[in-house]
């Protein structure tokens, strides 16, 4: 049997102006993106905590869509990322919860 190989290192994925909903907590498993564009769609639901394992992130552009609740905790794993835009969402950071 053939299998395909998709290798996203130092790629970009964009889902940008879609409806897909809602957000699969399968994106965990794209260790290699610098960069995650899914702004301006119709995701709805807390921002899945397998987000800290995008580890390689840069860039994560989610705004523009209906999540809801705090950024989980697992978004302090991403060392790496110098640009968050949840501009347009119902997430926030409940600050008083660090250390």
């Amino acid at each position: 049997s053939k299998y395909l190989h998709w290798d996203l290192a130092q790629n970009t994925f964009t889902l940008a102006q879609n409806t897909f909903t809602p957000l699969p907590t399968e994106i965990g498993l794209l260790t290699e993106l610098t960069s995650f564009n899914l702004a301006h769609n119709t995701f709805t639901g807390k921002l899945p905590s397998e987000i800290g394992n995008l580890t390689k992130l840069g860039i994560l552009h989610w705004a523009h869509n209906t999540f809801t609740g705090t950024l989980p905790s697992e978004i302090e794993n991403l060392t790496k990322l110098g640009i968050l835009h949840l501009d347009n969402t119902y997430v926030y950071w409940n600050a008083s919860k660090r250390d």
